[in-house]
C-alpha cells in the first residue's frame, strides 16, 4: 500500500450498510472516495453529510480513504466548581 500523509477534507455522502462501506465526496474536485468500516475512527458510519478528515491510500490499484474521522466542533461544558464554561478540545461525552 502506498499511503499519502496529506490530510484531506470531504463530506460523508453514502453508506451501504449491508456491505459495510461507503463514500466520501472530497472538497476538492474528483470522484467520490471509497471508505470501508475498518478504516473509520469513531462512529461507524458517521451521519450522512458529516464533514470528515481522512487520508488516502492506493489499495489493489484503487484509491480509498483511511483514518476517516468526523470533524468535531469544540465542546463546552460547565464545571461544578466555578460554574464557568471550560473549553474541551477533545474527549468527553457527546452532547
Amino acid at each position: 500500500m502506498d499511503t499519502q500523509n496529506e490530510l484531506c477534507v470531504g463530506t460523508f455522502v453514502r453508506w451501504l450498510k449491508n456491505r459495510s462501506f461507503g463514500f466520501i465526496a472530497p472538497d476538492t474536485s474528483g470522484p467520490d472516495i471509497f471508505v470501508h468500516k475498518v478504516d473509520s475512527i469513531g462512529e461507524i458510519p458517521p451521519p450522512l453529510n458529516t464533514k470528515v478528515n481522512y487520508k488516502v491510500t492506493s489499495f489493489r490499484g484503487r484509491i480509498k480513504a483511511i483514518e476517516v474521522q468526523p470533524q468535531t466542533a469544540e465542546k463546552f461544558v460547565v464545571t461544578n466548581v466555578s460554574n464557568a464554561y471550560q473549553n474541551v478540545a477533545s474527549g468527553g461525552d457527546r452532547e
